[in-house]
């Protein structure tokens, strides 16, 4: 079985950038609280976090 190495990843981005400049969104977050995952990146970003996307509308969907 292959672990995943995300840590090792993002480790290298926080050797050159402050923490204060990265922000980190799980995908189960996002899946599971999708309005507060997006306004929590709105917020890092300082821009409106009142704004809610459409998410009903699917996007980039693949298919075989």
């Amino acid at each position: 079985m292959r672990v995943s190495r995300y840590a090792d990843s993002l480790r290298r981005y926080l050797d050159v950038f402050p923490r204060s400049q990265v922000h980190v969104l799980l995908f189960d977050d996002l899946k599971r609280t999708q309005v507060e995952a997006v306004q929590a990146v709105y917020r890092f970003l300082t821009v409106d976090p009142e704004f809610v996307p459409d998410f009903n509308t699917p996007h980039n969907i693949g298919g075989i």
